[in-house]
């Protein structure tokens, strides 16, 4: 079988059942799975991979209005939401579902005559719902 690689042409991010998608121009979900080593006195070592953790990382453009995305990762900081990431422009595909905890992005403002961007990153509880779309002839 031939591998495919992915190119994402879009996606849709929904926090809440809210649709975020024309606020972020990255959405990534991420694991941090570090292998420990244990080596004891008879020098035969046992390696053990604990289950990942994950994390949301959005990139995301900063908008001050009240329904805006960074208004709400600021307001809501703390919270727990459903975050959904649906790539899409592939031949099939899978989509993402996570329980997050809302951050407050990483700044506000920037510098001048540019466009002012943050980034957020989300913990995940627990490990992501993954649905994985079969590719259509």
């Amino acid at each position: 079988m031939a591998h495919n690689v992915v190119t994402i042409d879009e996606a849709a991010v929904t926090i809440d059942g809210v649709e975020y998608s024309d606020a972020i121009s990255s959405a990534v979900l991420q694991a941090t799975a570090a292998a420990q080593t244990w080596t004891p006195i008879n020098g035969a070592s046992q390696a053990k991979v604990p289950p990942p953790t994950w994390a949301v990382v959005l990139d995301l453009g900063q908008d001050y209005e009240e329904l805006s995305l960074y208004h709400q990762l600021v307001t809501r900081h703390g919270q727990r939401a459903v975050v959904k990431v649906e790539p899409a422009g592939t031949a099939g595909g899978a989509s993402f579902t996570v329980d997050a905890t809302l951050v407050v992005p990483t700044q506000a403002g920037g510098a001048a005559q540019t466009i002012a961007t943050a980034q957020s990153t989300l913990p995940v509880s627990g490990q992501p719902e993954i649905i994985w779309q079969p590719a259509t002839a």
